[in-house]
């Protein structure tokens, strides 16, 4: 447990030929009952692989005016299949999300009905892109195409997840 603060910081993993053992940028875990936070304020975080993993119950993380480039999932949050309450959110403000797979990624999380509160994701004055030819195509390898539009509209999610905010 414990936080994490990132001002006008740029921090960047492996972009093209990571070791095997690369997972991703930040890994935020919650540990011995403290709640475990994320702070990025204006700062651009790249990597080949994963952005940043938020694993547990009570992680929260704040992502403000930043920039956000994955070869694979760019947010992958894990709350865990056993947890009853998640207290666990992700906000985004003046965000820009560039994934080769998947802007945000949603684990396991309880079955329907055993979550007593809700995985939240809020969004505001953000943009989501997928802007890499194939998934987990090198992050220089930009589509020719983008796509079309609404393609990123909010769906509802078939997991216990609440999502909120306009992209």
């Amino acid at each position: 447990g414990g936080s994490l603060r990132l001002h006008d910081t740029h921090l960047y993993g492996p972009l093209f030929e990571a070791a095997d053992n690369f997972e991703g940028l930040i890994l935020l875990t919650r540990g011995d009952g403290k709640q475990a936070t994320l702070g990025v304020h204006q700062s651009v975080l790249a990597s080949g692989r994963r952005g940043v993993r938020l694993s547990g119950t009570g992680v929260r993380a704040k992502f403000v005016q930043s920039l956000l480039v994955a070869g694979t999932d760019a947010l992958d949050l894990e709350p865990g299949e056993k947890a009853l309450q998640l207290e666990t959110s992700c906000v985004l403000d003046g965000v820009t999300v560039a994934a080769g797979r998947a802007s945000v990624r949603i684990g396991p999380v309880p079955s329907q009905g055993a979550s007593e509160e809700p995985l939240v994701i809020q969004t505001k004055n953000c943009a989501f892109l997928q802007p890499f030819a194939s998934k987990g195509a090198s992050i220089p390898t930009l589509a020719s195409q983008l796509p079309p539009q609404g393609a990123h509209a909010a769906r509802p999610l078939k997991r216990t997840a609440a999502v909120t905010g306009a992209s």
